[in-house]
């Protein structure tokens, strides 16, 4: 049996070392990052694409990131708000229109739209209907759910 392939990371984690050294306060909240606090710690030292990577933001581009808290981070994801359409203007491109989508299904509901549901309950926001369990044979047919209590999305 081998071993899987290696991830080469190193470039996040040059990056990641640039960011850090600049000592910068969160760009979200605007307060002090503790950047001697333990990964897991929300006021910890995380990066964040401005232009975030799951919307098309490059990756490995400086000016595309900044320091931010593990907890705000976490929160702004992959949201496409005023940080996100300034940083892909500076790039060329226009995420307005992706902002103001109008077509959401209703809380609690599939939403076909971001393929997930909004405010599916008390202290939930968003759950994706993406699932590493489940396969599409062809678009006919339904999903395979793998799980032991059919406990897919």
């Amino acid at each position: 049996m081998t071993a899987p392939a290696r991830v080469n990371d190193a470039k996040a984690k040059r990056l990641r070392a640039r960011i850090r050294a600049r000592g910068d306060a969160c760009h979200i909240c605007g307060h002090d990052i503790d950047y001697t606090a333990h990964h897991h710690d929300p006021r910890s030292f995380q990066l964040d694409h401005l232009w975030q990577i799951a919307n098309g933001g490059p990756a490995y581009d400086i000016t595309n990131c900044a320091a931010a808290h593990r907890k705000c981070n976490r929160a702004r994801s992959d949201t496409i708000d005023a940080i996100t359409i300034a940083a892909a203007a500076s790039y060329g491109i226009d995420l307005t229109s992706a902002q103001s989508k109008g077509n959401h299904a209703s809380n609690g509901h599939l939403c076909t739209g971001c393929n997930g549901y909004h405010n599916p309950g008390p202290g939930t926001t968003f759950i994706t209907a993406r699932n590493w369990w489940s396969t599409t044979v062809d678009d006919n047919r339904p999903r395979v759910d793998l799980t032991p209590f059919g406990g897919g999305l």
